[in-house]
């Protein structure tokens, strides 16, 4: 491992939001990798899944997350993702996502950058 000395190290998470939609406290590992980059900024954040809920008035919406078939998710759960009201204008509910954005560490929020329709495992042919 000798070649990792110095290189920046990776930390994948998988997140969990409260009932006011911030990050619980303790957050799942997911995996570590190698990263290139200058780490600098605030961590990214991608996820994939259905519409829950839009609540422009909150500027939130919340993302399910479902296992896939074989994954090592067991049980569906619900992501509050916080973004600006353009990104929440063109959110249906019911509509297959991929999301990329930010995570906001001192507020706690998942924030949404971009938003666009993805098929998902389970959507109808």
């Amino acid at each position: 491992m000798a070649e990792l000395v110095g290189a920046r190290i990776r930390g994948t998470f998988w997140p969990r939001t409260n009932g006011q939609g911030l990050l619980e406290k303790s957050l799942r590992l997911g995996r570590i990798g190698v990263t290139r980059g200058d780490g600098k900024g605030h961590p990214l954040m991608a996820a994939q899944g259905r519409v829950a809920f839009v609540d422009r008035e909150e500027g939130r919406f919340g993302l399910e997350v479902r296992p896939n078939p074989g994954g090592r998710l067991k049980e569906p759960f619900t992501l509050t993702l916080w973004a600006p009201l353009a990104l929440l204008e063109e959110l249906t509910l019911g509509s297959g996502v991929y999301v990329e954005g930010e995570a906001r560490l001192k507020t706690r929020r998942l924030v949404a950058k971009k938003v666009e329709p993805a098929r998902l495992w389970d959507d109808p042919s």
